[in-house]
């Protein structure tokens, strides 16, 4: 479909848009705008991430229209011909659309040029009333699932129209289910309000009357034009309906009774986990360990700088994807209102590169201590959220064996130094913590490959060539395998939930084996039956990394085995877990 309900051009976008929580940086640009909303923008879809698509996806289906009128009548040349007048209109209109929800409406404006040229501009907005809504619909098509693209529909009984109408018809929206359930949750609280008050409500700008006398299993909902009766004959869908325009009980009834259930999710004994960072490394695996749960409690929802991969969407539909910007702290507060509160969240967001925090010690600082998370945390009146916070083994200085916990930390580099400080930061501010201190993580690709190196894999494929290659002898780390590290989250949730007792917790989360890079090298050797031959020990102080490293953090993990009863895979058992997984098609 080409042509939108509600602007004359439907828009199309990736079923995964943010809802941005700060409505007012992105109307800051139009002063009429914001001096015309009188109520609160509660949340503001986005329609940036997906542009390029949308348009792709409009272009893909007016070339082939044309091509098909070019070979019938030869209208199809003209239609060629105006292809990019029309892809500028709707670059203008993507970049013009706001789509929000107040307290009472879901309003939607553009200002484009119209499709005609020269007709000047076109300025378009249309408001739904929340207690008007009765269904949200998302839709996708083949086409629009090779761009990312869903169609969101909201069906009203404004107006005065006896059975359900689309009020409202957009593609393009990014993250649609959330924006769903943003919609259903405020809907259903202004349609218990008009149970509760069993008075009229009055739509001033419709000129009409919504009433509810008595309770809905009493009587129908009437909906009353002052000016007019209504006449419609039933549809296979919907009951007949007399000339007074009467809603059928029924459909009112299974519409209160489905936001119903989307509010008492809320209630409900189900627990809510966020993973800050989930479209990383951990945290695709985190995801999918809290989802492997059997008879699993738990609600997810996770933050991500860019958008989610549609592989990693695909695997985990019900949970809920939030745009964050770590640094501004931009985002939480969508968080809060859609998601609520968390009972866990487990920080795997951060600046993990050496070399990138050398170069930008200031970002390094920004992301890796995170302010603007605790802020945020700190913002509840309820404190029963326990903060998992994976910070790194390189907080140690590296000049002896087997770290443990109450050791002194003298990073001896910027990263290291950025994560004590977080350490520190989080214990001064925070009730119930736990800071996992990891060595290098390793396990197989995640559900959605991530585009960083990872450990075990690029020792393979170098080792493959038959060439000769370099590693390190003499720098020595406990790499641990990433199911262990999920199960040892997975341990802590759990035990927070069931006992929820003060958590102030520091471990060291690593494996039982102190390896140097020499020695990972050679374990994959042994295993695919490369020539250790083709592995060159060389001394760490021949190259310069552009970043100083410590030489020894191998680490205890003593602690960590006594407290959670986990016992971490050695490594070589680890690196053929990891490569009999990469083997499989």
């Amino acid at each position: 479909m080409l042509l939108g309900h509600a602007d004359g051009l439907s828009e199309m976008r990736s079923s995964r848009d943010q809802l941005l929580p700060d409505p007012e940086s992105e109307l800051e640009d139009d002063d009429d705008e914001a001096a015309s909303t009188s109520e609160q923008i509660l949340y503001t879809a986005s329609f940036e991430e997906l542009a390029r698509n949308i348009i792709q996806y409009d272009t893909i289906i007016w070339f082939s229209i044309s091509l098909l009128l070019v070979l019938a009548w030869g209208v199809g040349l003209i239609m060629l011909l105006y292809l990019p007048f029309r892809r500028y209109v709707l670059q203008k209109d993507i970049s013009s659309r706001k789509l929000y929800v107040t307290q009472s409406h879901v309003v939607y404006k553009i200002s484009r040029p119209s499709f005609i040229p020269f007709w000047g501009v076109i300025t378009i907005e249309k408001q739904v009333p929340l207690s008007m809504v009765i269904d949200i619909i998302i839709e996708q098509g083949w086409l629009q699932s090779l761009y990312g693209i869903h169609t969101f529909r909201i069906e009203s009984i404004a107006r005065g129209k006896a059975a359900p109408v689309d009020e409202l018809q957009v593609q393009g929206v990014a993250n649609p289910g959330l924006l769903r359930k943003v919609i259903i949750t405020e809907a259903s609280k202004v349609m218990q309000d008009i149970g509760i008050s069993r008075k009229p409500a009055t739509l001033a700008e419709e000129g009409e009357t919504f009433s509810q006398i008595g309770s809905p299993t009493e009587r129908p909902l009437i909906f009353k034009s002052p000016s007019k009766s209504l006449k419609m004959t039933g549809s296979p869908r919907f009951s007949p309906m007399d000339r007074r325009g009467i809603i059928p009980e029924d459909l009112v009834l299974n519409k209160l009774e489905e936001v119903s259930r989307s509010v008492k999710l809320e209630m409900s004994g189900r627990k809510k986990v966020l993973v800050v960072g989930g479209t990383g490394y951990l945290g695709q695996h985190l995801l999918q360990g809290f989802l492997e749960v059997q008879d699993s409690h738990y609600d997810l929802a996770f933050t991500h700088h860019s958008t989610p991969p549609k592989a990693l969407l695909d695997v985990i539909p019900h949970a809920l994807a939030f745009h964050v910007d770590l640094q501004s702290g931009q985002g939480f507060d969508a968080i809060s209102h859609a998601f609520g509160q968390p009972h866990v969240i487990v920080n795997c967001a951060a600046l993990s590169v050496p070399r990138a925090c050398e170069k930008d010690p200031s970002a390094a600082m920004s992301l890796n201590v995170p302010c603007s998370l605790v802020n945020w945390l700190s913002s509840f009146r309820e404190n029963n959220a326990l903060l998992i916070h994976l910070s790194t083994d390189q907080v140690y200085q590296g000049l002896k064996s087997f770290y443990k916990e109450e050791d002194e930390t003298l990073p001896v580099n910027v990263y290291g130094k950025s994560k004590v400080a977080a350490e520190q930061f989080i214990s001064d501010k925070c009730s119930n913590f736990a800071i996992l201190r990891s060595s290098i993580i390793f396990g197989p690709q995640t559900m959605s490959p991530v585009p960083k190196s990872l450990p075990i894999q690029w020792i393979d494929s170098v080792l493959s060539k038959g060439e000769a290659v370099e590693f390190f002898y003499d720098e020595f780390r406990c790499p641990v395998y990433v199911k262990d590290v999920v199960a040892i989250i997975l341990k802590l949730s759990n035990n927070w939930i069931s006992e929820a007792k003060q958590t102030r917790l520091l471990l060291n989360v690593g494996g039982p084996d102190r390896v140097s890079r020499e020695q990972m090298a050679k374990s994959v050797a042994l295993i695919k039956g490369y020539e250790t031959s083709l592995i060159k020990p060389v001394s760490a102080s021949s190259v310069d990394r552009g970043v100083k490293s410590p030489a020894d953090i191998s680490m205890d993990i003593r602690k960590l085995v006594q407290t959670l009863s986990i016992h971490p895979t050695p490594f070589v058992d680890g690196v053929r877990l990891t490569l009999n997984t990469e083997a499989r098609p």
